[in-house]
């Protein structure tokens, strides 16, 4: 673990500003201005067949009747480089370099298995020190995923944006503008 930092008068709660930069990581935010301005795209060929191995061992041993997925690893191994190589937990706001405090991930969960049902945001966060990541991940999404399909509850992500959405277009383009 990192040792922590002084405060700065741009940190967060949910980020901390990087202090040492080299120059391109200073001046990149006023060359690409809009996120997608800087895009990699890769194309790889990969042998899964371990990969499925594990996941029938994972399976086989697992009792809660939630089985491990392909999703569940690529989740875990997005969290576990994120944690090995800090630097990609980085992110540019207001021209200035931060990085998270912590390795969440978001993703969409649907209520029902229909292609009209409604969706909930997910945001789960992954222990940087904590159990295998892929238990970690494994077991928080079936906890929101029961949270969300068997009780019907809905979390903080979602209850805000069906606030958000009753509102006029011109008072939301202003608000999310701000």
């Amino acid at each position: 673990m990192k040792e922590p930092q002084k405060k700065s008068i741009h940190d967060r709660k949910d980020r901390v500003f990087v202090r040492k930069q080299d120059s391109l990581h200073i001046i990149v935010p006023y060359m690409m201005k809009r996120r997608c301005d800087n895009e990699g795209v890769l194309s790889e060929t990969i042998d899964v067949t371990a990969l499925n191995e594990y996941l029938e061992k994972k399976n086989a041993a697992n009792t809660d009747g939630f089985k491990y997925t392909w999703f569940h690893c690529i989740a875990a191994a997005i969290a576990k480089v994120m944690v090995l190589r800090p630097k990609m937990n980085y992110f540019f706001s207001g021209y200035r370099l931060y990085e998270h405090r912590d390795v969440e991930l978001a993703f969409m969960v649907k209520r029902k298995f229909d292609d009209k049902s409604e969706e909930a945001v997910a945001k789960i966060k992954v222990d940087r020190e904590g159990a295998s990541p892929v238990s970690q991940v494994h077991d928080k999404v079936r906890d929101f995923v029961t949270k969300v399909r068997v009780r019907n509850e809905t979390e903080g992500s979602t209850k805000a944006m069906n606030l958000l959405h009753i509102l006029p277009r011109p008072v939301l383009k202003l608000f999310f503008g701000t």
